[in-house]
């Protein structure tokens, strides 16, 4: 990997064995920098490659003239992730609009747990505890938040007959809930009979989250998570550490 670099900016390209195109941008990419640096534009456009990963950790600026250039990468590879952007072109790129075209998830605050015994009281307890970790959170998140942790919380212990762990990260752009139990079973997504008194938990997630999914913990237990998309959200959260606390 050769840096190309003038006195503002330095741009470094590599194209790794899977396809992926790694870029690499430091200094201020601006309207001056942008001339300066239109060969190793012209460069990292030539490449055949699906996917741009840009690394922005040295990036200390962005005007509309830079992000013009990374909407032209986008354009030509299919997608671009940013990645450990600084706050202040995290601003500059949500002002645009773009957070969500260049695969800008907002970084998620500390991630708050409880773990509940398994009785259906703790069904309750774990929506109180979503309502007053995400007290903060816009109202209606919020409350659907609790709504869905419900749900998930009742099949941990009806169906999996386990106790069971919530997990709750926020970020600007959304929040994910996490419930891990240590019971057996995968949770299926069904279309119960209009009659049907059984079915219809998972049927509420799907329908009311952003995304939602189940994994395996490598032997019986699970995690079965949701996400819920905040005003002007953009794209996902960072995956939390689904390991079962003490």
């Amino acid at each position: 990997m050769a840096p190309l670099d003038d006195a503002i900016a330095m741009m470094l390209v590599e194209q790794a064995p899977d396809g992926t195109l790694h870029l690499e941008l430091r200094g201020e990419l601006d309207i001056v920098s942008v001339a300066a640096l239109q060969p190793q534009v012209a460069a990292a456009l030539a490449y055949d490659s699906s996917r741009v990963v840009l690394d922005a950790a040295g990036l200390t600026y962005v005007d509309s003239s830079g992000l013009a250039v990374l909407l032209r990468l986008a354009s030509r590879h299919g997608s671009l992730e940013m990645r450990h952007a600084s706050d202040p072109v995290r601003q500059i790129i949500g002002a645009a609009g773009l957070a969500s075209r260049f695969g800008l998830a907002a970084e998620p605050r500390p991630v708050q747990r409880r773990r509940f015994p398994r009785e259906l009281l703790s069904v309750r307890e774990s929506r109180t505890f979503v309502l007053d970790v995400l007290r903060d959170v816009e109202a209606p998140v919020r409350e659907l938040a609790a709504i869905l942790v419900a749900e998930v919380a009742t099949n941990a212990v009806l169906h999996a007959a386990s106790a069971f762990e919530v997990a709750i990260a926020v970020a600007d752009d959304g929040v994910r809930v996490e419930v891990a139990d240590d019971g057996g079973g995968t949770p299926k997504l069904l279309e119960p009979d209009r009659d049907s008194t059984k079915g219809r938990g998972l049927v509420i997630v799907d329908r009311l989250s952003r995304r939602w999914g189940v994994q395996s913990r490598g032997d019986e237990s699970k995690t079965v998570w949701f996400e819920l998309e905040r005003p002007e959200g953009g794209k996902d959260i960072t995956e939390l550490d689904t390991a079962p606390g003490p």
